[in-house]
């Protein structure tokens, strides 16, 4: 449960002024409680990306779908804002926008003064001819007339005073300053509570759900628990699917996660935060306890629409231990059914702290039917089970990668692409 002091000290900072408290505060918060409504709310007052505070109001908006003051702020955002796009520019680009205006005016004015005749011809100095009548001191001096041909009229200088030259330094020699709106759709939240997974795929049949990367391994990782050979590509099982009531924080259950694999195996590395380890059950009943679940597309073009399991559909759960992390460990398929069962795994777990634990394992490719190749792209899914009653074997809470888990429904699922 959310201190409500927290929440009041957050919004009271905010209101002062002081957002960056106010923005700690509520990260906290919404570690604790992902699905606080008003601390998404107050946490988009804290974002000064408009893409940041749209994603913070559209989480509000999930969590309660009448909340006017989110549905408010947002038409807010998709008001244009008029006369900031100058303000957006750099010095640069202002000074490229000012030079490029004025070569446009001093065009237009040339172009124009040519077109009207407002520019004057050339004209030849003013020849004083001498009188016709001669003087009684001076002979009379034979009268030399200009011909009219030296400024004839049917030249027009001012042709060839079109400007040829600036012309090449038209619109089209001045850069195209370009305002760059930020994305909307690709938005990586700073809170720590949700653990935003990787940019949606852009692969070709990449599923909308998140995007997982298995790590090439050029010898295979010896599964004993830790992770000293593996790269830092950790990846958070950040959404709460199942069992909100029962679920009292991260310290109850969290996981993140690595995922590898070569020619022979697939491979997985988890560390899991969890309270109380329990787990009394196995075969297809071990989701019940303390386990894993990996979920599998093997032929993702071949059924991208499909919202039922097929049989290219794999369903895997993993105990890291019966009664205890080194009890006896396992691997069970539930799908496909036909081939439902037991299946072989090397399945290694230890003690990270108390309340902590990491577990490896390994799956061979035969077992989905799989050849790998870099590059190959796989729909996925993985989740962590929790059971903290001692007295019955029971499904508490659920995280998954899957923020819309649906294990029937393929659709649902993210996407694991082979580095």
């Amino acid at each position: 449960m959310v201190d409500q002091n927290s929440l009041k000290a957050a919004v009271q900072a905010i209101k002062a002024g002081d957002r960056q408290t106010g923005g700690r505060i509520l990260t906290r918060i919404l570690k604790q409680d992902p699905q606080n409504e008003l601390a998404w709310l107050w946490f988009s007052q804290c974002q000064t990306d408009p893409a940041k505070k749209r994603y913070c109001l559209s989480k509000a908006l999930s969590i309660n779908p009448n909340n006017r003051v989110a549905q408010q702020e947002l038409k807010k955002l998709d008001i244009p804002a008029r006369g900031k796009w100058l303000e957006q520019l750099s010095g640069i680009q202002r000074g490229i926008l000012l030079i490029g205006l004025i070569l446009v005016l001093s065009l237009l004015c040339v172009g124009g003064a040519i077109l009207y005749g407002r520019i004057p011809l050339p004209s030849s100095p003013a020849t004083v001819l001498p009188s016709d009548t001669p003087t009684a001191t001076l002979p009379q001096m034979p009268v030399t007339q200009m011909p009219e041909t030296q400024i004839p009229s049917t030249q027009t200088p001012e042709q060839t005073l079109t400007p040829t030259s600036p012309a090449t330094l038209a619109l089209t020699d001045t850069p195209v300053v370009t305002l760059t709106v930020p994305p909307t759709e690709s938005l990586t939240p700073t809170v720590a509570a949700t653990f935003t997974p990787s940019t949606t795929p852009t692969m070709a049949y990449g599923r909308p759900g998140p995007l997982a990367s298995a790590s090439h391994f050029a010898s295979p990782p010896t599964i004993d628990g830790t992770w000293v050979e593996w790269p830092k590509n950790e990846m958070p099982v950040p959404y709460l699917v199942f069992g909100e009531a029962e679920w009292s924080g991260p310290k109850d259950l969290s996981a993140s996660y690595k995922v590898g694999w070569d020619a022979q195996r697939l491979y997985v590395a988890v560390k899991v935060r969890d309270d109380h380890y329990i787990q009394n059950t196995n075969g297809k009943f071990l989701y019940k306890g303390d386990s894993m679940e990996l979920l599998l597309d093997r032929d993702l073009k071949g059924d991208f629409d499909q919202k039922v399991l097929s049989s290219d559909d794999y369903r895997i759960g993993i105990s890291p231990g019966n009664g205890a992390i080194n009890g006896s460990r396992e691997a069970y398929l539930w799908n496909p059914k036909d081939k439902a069962g037991n299946v072989f795994a090397r399945i290694t777990a230890m003690t990270d702290a108390p309340g902590t634990y990491r577990l490896e394992f390994a799956l061979a490719w035969s077992i989905f039917d799989i050849t790998p190749v870099k590059g190959a792209v796989y729909g996925f899914g993985f989740s962590v089970s929790d059971n903290d009653d001692f007295h019955q074997n029971v499904q508490q809470s659920v995280i998954s990668t899957l923020q819309h888990r649906q294990v029937a429904d393929p659709t649902t699922w993210g996407t694991l692409i082979l580095k």
